[in-house]
């Protein structure tokens, strides 16, 4: 699986530049996958965080947090409750949450990924993202 956070390290070795090895870059090189060289799997996991400006339907807000590791996939509000993990090798449509069957994969998958949102500083004004819930309801009722 290959991420727009590859993007960087995977053109930057195509191009025969050499990237700062501490310059907290997120992704991985794929550049022998796109060459045909080499199928490649990623080293470590994925994260991401949903945009503020998208919080879902009032009543069912979606998940703020995300973790992909291998086939695994956990959802995750900021707190860390209402768990959602799916195995996608097995559930691509995510049609089947197993965290209440897979409690210790939530927790495993939880950490490291409520560890990396405390990394990341997200600026959104209250009162922007409260005018944007509004002009979504009215939408909805519409």
């Amino acid at each position: 699986m290959i991420s727009g956070v590859d993007l960087l390290p995977t053109v930057a070795r195509l191009a025969g530049a050499t990237l700062p090895k501490d310059g907290g870059f997120d992704g991985e090189d794929f550049s022998r996958t796109l060459l045909g060289q080499a199928g490649q799997t990623r080293s470590r996991p994925l994260f991401w965080s949903r945009p503020p400006d998208r919080p879902g339907p009032a009543n069912d807000r979606f998940p703020d947090l995300a973790i992909r590791d291998g086939d695994w996939k956990l959802l995750i509000m900021e707190d860390g409750s209402k768990p959602q993990l799916y195995n996608l090798a097995s559930d691509i449509a995510e049609a089947h949450n197993l965290a209440s069957a897979r409690p210790e994969l939530v927790r495993r998958l939880s950490e490291p990924l409520l560890a990396w949102r405390k990394t990341i500083e997200v600026k959104f004004d209250q009162k922007e993202e409260t005018s944007l819930q509004i002009k979504q309801h009215e939408l909805q009722s519409e």
